[in-house]
């Protein structure tokens, strides 16, 4: 299975922080947070990595070549064109930086063993927002008792169930998504869609899911990492 991790956006919800610097390079307990998804995909086996980057981040391509897979968006036009840059074959996985496990990083690993049961299916790591002021914009979701999502809604307000963290795309959300323009306006009717038909599912990620993308939430995430909350899992194991 391929992982693609876009990292492409400007980072501006974590300005100043992120004028000399990407946000995935920024510092959490003595270690780049892009480490995070490295280390998710170390820990559910996935050695093919493709990283989607821009032409403003010169930094991001220093530090990634040689370990990751590069792919180039020359310009911002969302995440489906930026994902599609990796040419991916479904099954795939997709994985954002903005979020970390705070646990060791086993978080994709989960989801991954969640998904084997239906590799036809579309499955989003989910999460319930217990802090939401510490968590960016993200859809809610309702699941059946099978973990089937049954609907996509647009607000926050409702049921506490919401996607976070990665996805793992099956070969019918691929046509969907080739069957029309590269344009993110299309992905709420692509995953109702799904649901639909029964092919879009939730998985509940193990631990903390920590939003490193905006300023509360990397402030978290540094306070838990510093007090023994949060910890980076050895790279061996």
């Amino acid at each position: 299975m391929q992982l693609i991790i876009p990292a492409a956006g400007r980072g501006t919800r974590l300005a100043p922080l992120t004028d000399a610097c990407p946000k995935e390079l920024l510092p959490l307990a003595g270690r780049p947070i892009l480490d995070a998804a490295l280390l998710e995909a170390a820990n559910a086996g996935i050695p093919d990595v493709t990283l989607i980057v821009s032409p403003v981040k010169p930094q991001l391509r220093t530090w990634a070549r040689g370990r990751l897979t590069l792919a180039i968006q020359p310009e911002p036009r969302g995440s489906l064109d930026a994902i599609a840059r990796a040419h991916p074959a479904p099954p795939y996985a997709v994985l954002f930086p903005d979020y970390v496990h705070a646990e060791g990083q086993r978080a994709l690993a989960s989801l991954c063993v969640a998904a084997a049961a239906r590799p036809d299916a579309t499955w989003f790591g989910v999460i319930q927002l217990t802090e939401p002021d510490r968590m960016g914009s993200t859809a809610r979701v309702d699941l059946d008792p099978d973990g089937r999502i049954t609907a996509v809604h647009t607000t926050r307000v409702g049921p506490a169930w919401h996607t976070a963290f990665a996805e793992i795309r099956g070969a019918e959300h691929d046509r969907r998504i080739q069957a029309g323009p590269l344009d993110d306006d299309r992905v709420l009717t692509i995953l109702r869609g799904l649901a639909a038909e029964g092919l879009l599912y939730g998985h509940p990620l193990p631990g903390t899911i920590l939003d490193v993308g905006i300023r509360a939430g990397y402030a978290d995430a540094q306070a838990r990492f510093a007090d023994g909350r949060g910890w980076w899992r050895r790279d061996d194991g």
